[in-house]
């Protein structure tokens, strides 16, 4: 009897805590009410509250959850043991999911019930357990007009948030995104009987601005995709994702040429060339950091051998970590790893704009006929005014007078450095011929504030990296030798740490 007050009570007050989410886009049709737990925790792509659930297997007030697995259905091409069944022992959220069985060659459709317009949403989302790793889940939409197969998504050990992108197809020859009649989902290199169990299928707007940025930027997630703006450039990138499951970043994308053993490199500079990678590609994009100084985003390309394989460090992969700055800058740092993969015999990288390389050469193009390594790691920058290039090639220079001295990292555009017991002095000389903007990024066992101080001004926007480093750009622009200082309470009980650049 406690117990069930005890939940009862539970239950009124988080009821209460609980803010009401913005109505869901207008689509028609009586669907399950998502429980609460879906935006705030298992799903955060559903932090906009705008996200209807199509199917969650729970019991309400249309009836039971197993009634939802009417609408599901096996296809296979002949009579085999596939099956599907309600589950309650493996949830990802309530009691109910839906456990399905597909042997190979067979695949389970879903008929959408009552909602059918898709073209208010961005994202279908659904939770998917799996037993082992797999790269060939997918997931495919028929409308009265046409069909649409979505890239591989992965399913990793355990629960997957799985996200397929849906904004693309209002753009979609022949399909009607407003009568959409039916779902399928295929293991499509299964070669035996495989068992998933599916949770809480739901159709996501998920349209919003990252925050906190750059002065000047804006960043909008829309579905996978990032549009992101600034004050310097004349149009907005769009970091969108492609046929082939890849991102790119519109036109500022560099185009990879990569010749196989034996062959020679594409005449045409501005046509991608990755067959030497083979056919079988995955993506995956992170927000790697966002905040008042600098935007940082990883682009990940692999390219496993076997299905199954990747998201290790044995896996062919081409990383992409863009820095945004301020100021316009964009600084791309690509490492390119294809140990284990075919013998190749030339590599040639596009920037399509010109750019300064961080050996301090200007090109629009790196390439090397003859290169053969199985890794490799370029960094460049481009940028709307002459002088913020330069500032990629020569920094300035630095002189410490407490702490530790680094380097200056190109893939990153600031300086790295290290503190003494909560204190670094150093002053900063920036070379005549740059724009002096330079950014710090300083490492300590930071316990409290952190404050810096230049040329009798403080530095605003200090942002804080953990309990180890803090990132800051200067106050003022120099145009000369300026001084500056970092102090700030440390962890006396922290082990002592080595150098690390």
């Amino acid at each position: 009897m406690k117990k069930t007050l005890f939940i009862l009570l539970a239950s009124i007050l988080l009821s209460g805590c609980q803010e009401p989410a913005p109505a869901p886009p207008d689509a028609g049709g009586v669907m399950p009410v998502p429980l609460p737990v879906q935006q705030s925790r298992a799903y955060p792509e559903t932090l906009t509250g705008r996200f209807v659930c199509l199917a969650d297997f729970e019991n309400n007030d249309s009836g039971p959850g197993y009634q939802q697995l009417a609408q599901f259905q096996i296809e296979a091409p002949a009579p085999d043991a596939s099956y599907f069944r309600h589950a309650v022992n493996r949830t990802s959220t309530g009691i109910g999911a839906l456990e399905v069985n597909l042997t190979p060659d067979s695949v389970m459709t879903f008929t959408i019930p009552d909602i059918r317009n898709f073209k208010p949403y961005t994202l279908l989302g659904m939770a998917v357990h799996s037993s082992s790793i797999r790269d060939d889940f997918q997931v495919s939409l028929e409308s009265e007009g046409g069909s649409w197969q979505g890239p591989r998504a992965l399913l990793r050990p355990g629960w997957n948030n799985v996200l397929i992108d849906i904004q693309r197809l209002a753009n979609e020859p022949g399909f009607r995104i407003g009568h959409v009649r039916r779902m399928t989902i295929r293991l499509s290199e299964a070669r035996s009987a495989v068992r998933l169990y599916i949770d809480d299928i739901m159709l996501i707007d998920n349209r919003r601005k990252l925050e906190p940025v750059p002065d000047g930027m804006s960043v909008e997630k829309i579905g996978l995709d990032y549009e992101i703006s600034s004050a310097a450039w004349s149009e907005s990138l769009r970091l969108a994702q492609g046929g082939d499951g890849l991102w790119r970043l519109n036109a500022n994308h560099p185009v990879f040429q990569i010749a196989a053993e034996g062959e020679s490199l594409p005449e045409a500079i501005d046509t991608e060339s990755l067959e030497v990678m083979g056919d079988r590609r995955l993506g995956m994009v992170e927000v790697i950091e966002n905040n008042p100084v600098r935007l940082r985003i990883a682009n990940t390309w692999f390219f496993p051998v076997r299905a199954g394989e990747w998201v290790s460090m044995g896996v062919r992969s081409i990383r992409f970590e863009y820095t945004f700055l301020p100021a316009g800058q964009i600084i791309q740092n690509v490492e390119f790893n294809n140990a284990g993969g075919a013998s190749i015999n030339g590599l040639r990288i596009n920037t399509s704009a010109p750019a300064v390389w961080s050996d301090g050469s200007t090109a629009s193009m790196w390439r090397d006929e003859g290169f053969c390594s199985t890794i490799g790691r370029w960094c460049w920058q481009t940028a709307p005014e002459a002088q913020l290039l330069a500032d990629f090639v020569d920094p300035g220079t630095i002189e410490m007078s407490m702490g530790g001295l680094g380097q200056y990292d190109h893939s990153l555009g600031c300086w790295i450095l290290e503190s003494q017991n909560g204190h670094c002095r150093f002053t900063f000389t920036p070379p005549a011929t740059t724009s002096g903007i330079a950014f710090f990024q300083v490492k300590g066992r930071w316990s409290g504030d952190v404050s810096v101080q230049s040329q009798g001004r403080a530095a605003r926007n200090i942002v804080r990296q953990g309990s180890d480093w803090v990132l800051f750009r200067l106050p003022v622009v120099p145009d000369k030798a300026v001084s500056v200082e970092v102090t700030g309470m440390v962890d006396d009980f922290a082990p002592s740490e080595e150098h690390d650049y």
